[in-house]
């Protein structure tokens, strides 16, 4: 959460102030698993965080609908991506 409390200092007051509500792992699968359906979170803020490295897999993402910005690819700043790498 350190990074999430300094990208947004004036929303979180500090890494200890921020908690996770409401968690889930998705294992997707080729004969399993492939997508979750289009939904809205109901939170102050979501991230995915992958849990294999990208030489395990292949395509994957995710898919902000209303960040966008109209006319725009841009992302809207309350979009983080903030790639660990792997």
């Amino acid at each position: 959460f350190p990074m999430l409390a300094a990208r947004f200092p004036d929303k979180i007051s500090g890494p200890d102030a921020i908690r996770a509500h409401d968690s889930f792992i998705v294992k997707y699968d080729e004969e399993g698993q492939r997508a979750l359906p289009l939904h809205v979170d109901e939170s102050a803020f979501s991230f995915t965080i992958a849990l294999n490295d990208r030489s395990c897999y292949e395509g994957g993402g995710t898919r902000f609908e209303r960040a966008a910005r109209p006319g725009s690819d841009a992302w809207a700043e309350e979009v983080l991506n903030a790639d660990a790498g792997g």
